[in-house]
């Protein structure tokens, strides 16, 4: 790679990286303003709304990345132009296919960061930034680190221990409270049918 190259290279790269953090800046500012309506909704809280405003931001960079790529190529050239350096490739010789060639090659790079983040980085920070959310927003129903399931409806809570491909439920614990919250009923079934 030429010295040239090496410098149209940069260029339009720098560009790049400058218009992708600027795209995702804005992007992810309108996003968490919408998601603030949620803020303080049943547990979705200051941590919750972080967490899941930096687990979906990669996919937000994802979706920004052409967009970059077209302004970064924009930026990178236009700031050669301001400085005359591209007038002086053309009287040193190279052709505007020969610019265009080496602002392609330098795009190669480009793409094989989005088929990595789009392929292994993003699907499961996406994944887990949507779990985040849905368990904060959603009192009724959680998800427990062992892997039981919980619900509650008013005055009774629903621990399913193992939900079966087939919807049937097995080591089903149901507590009922009374209105000053104390323990009623416990019923237990090793298995049930869900309908």
């Amino acid at each position: 790679m030429s010295q040239v190259s090496r410098y149209l290279s940069r260029a339009v790269l720098g560009g790049f990286l400058i218009s992708l953090a600027a795209l995702t800046a804005v992007f992810s500012f309108f996003a968490l303003i919408a998601e603030l309506a949620e803020l303080g909704e049943a547990n979705y809280g200051l941590m919750q709304l972080l967490q899941f405003m930096i687990l979906t931001t990669p996919r937000r960079a994802f979706e920004l990345l052409p967009s970059a790529a077209l302004v970064g190529s924009l930026v990178g050239l236009g700031s050669l132009a301001a400085g005359s350096e591209l007038i002086a490739l053309r009287a040193a010789g190279f052709s505007i296919s020969n610019i265009g060639r080496i602002v392609l090659f330098a795009s190669l790079p480009l793409l094989l960061f989005a088929f990595l983040l789009g392929e292994f980085v993003v699907p499961p920070l996406e994944r887990l930034g949507q779990e985040v959310r849905s368990r904060a927003l959603d009192d009724a129903f959680t998800v427990g680190d062992d892997g039981g399931v919980w619900a509650r409806d008013q005055q009774t809570f629903v621990n399913v221990r193992i939900v079966d491909a087939d919807r049937s439920l097995q080591q089903v614990t149901i507590y009922e409270f009374d209105p000053q919250q104390r323990l009623k009923v416990i019923t237990y079934a090793s298995e049930a049918v869900n309908r």
